[in-house]
């Protein structure tokens, strides 16, 4: 006696309480006679696969896992180590990245060696916005830091370059009264009290030039330093305190003065030398800087 005849175990592809046609191993389900009626995925449960399977143009069960396979080896990776990038309007999904990227839980849970307190909290808070990893951080702010640093040393750098430029600038202007005048706006400096701090802040604000200017004047208005209209300018030392446009100003007033004149055409040599003199030296005050 036969196994289906003696109501033995069923064959592989009976359906099972009449449900939906089993699936064969060529992929084509069967009818009563045994015939390929239907495509394979007609027996799988689930509508979705079933839509997949005829949209992917499926032929046969093998065909579907060996595409199936095919993804894993092209993506490489388990499924739980992928991430999906949201689109930049979902503030919440671009949130679960960030975090899922290793950002902290809120802004006090950066560690970059920097202390947390009211003056440096909006960094931390910056840093949690843009979504930044703690290592990310620390490298932003090092590499800001260090930009930092640059720039003011060659801001430094500019100001030394710029105040040098200032200081010959007024060593032409002022000649041989360079001395006098610097000696001048130095006093006034002490006398005002003013502090290296504030000094500081003038010479940001108006320059080098501008600052020993502003001194160098007080220092005269409050007779820190000699009037120039007062110098004695018979000697041959006696213009050593007068700026260049004092000295052509005083030479101009020389060539029109008859006394002057009188003197440098003196049949006298000791007078004539002299008046020579006097004029070569404010001369050179004059024109000579």
């Amino acid at each position: 006696m036969s196994e289906d005849a003696g109501g033995g175990n069923a064959p592989t592809n009976a359906p099972i309480d009449g449900g939906a046609a089993p699936i064969t191993p060529e992929g084509q389900t069967t009818s009563g006679g045994g015939e390929s009626s239907q495509p394979w995925y007609s027996g799988v449960a689930d509508e979705g696969l079933r839509g997949l399977a005829e949209q992917k143009q499926w032929t046969s069960m093998d065909q579907a896992l060996d595409s199936y396979r095919n993804l894993e080896k092209m993506r490489g990776i388990p499924e739980s180590e992928l991430l999906r990038i949201p689109k930049a309007e979902d503030a919440d999904g671009m949130s679960d990245m960030y975090n899922r990227l290793g950002r902290p839980t809120d802004a006090k849970g950066y560690d970059i060696g920097v202390e947390h307190g009211a003056e440096t909290e909006f960094l931390f808070d910056m840093f949690h916005k843009a979504g930044l990893n703690n290592d990310q951080a620390k490298q932003v702010h090092e590499q800001y830091d260090s930009w930092l640093d640059q720039r003011g040393q060659q801001h430094q750098d500019n100001a030394t370059a710029q105040s040098q430029v200032d200081m010959d600038d007024l060593k032409r202007e002022w000649g041989s009264a360079y001395d006098a005048t610097m000696d001048a706006a130095k006093r006034a400096v002490n006398r005002l009290g003013v502090t290296k701090e504030q000094l500081a802040g003038i010479e940001s604000g108006m320059g080098t030039k501008g600052m020993m200017q502003l001194f160098a004047n007080f220092g005269k208005a409050t007779g820190e330093m000699g009037s120039l209209s007062n110098l004695d300018t018979t000697s041959g030392d006696g213009f050593r305190g007068m700026t260049p446009e004092a000295a052509r100003s005083k030479y101009e007033s020389l060539n029109a003065d008859p006394d002057f004149k009188a003197r440098l055409f003196s049949k006298d040599d000791r007078v004539r030398q002299k008046a020579m003199q006097e004029r070569s030296n404010i001369s050179k005050m004059a024109f000579d800087h």
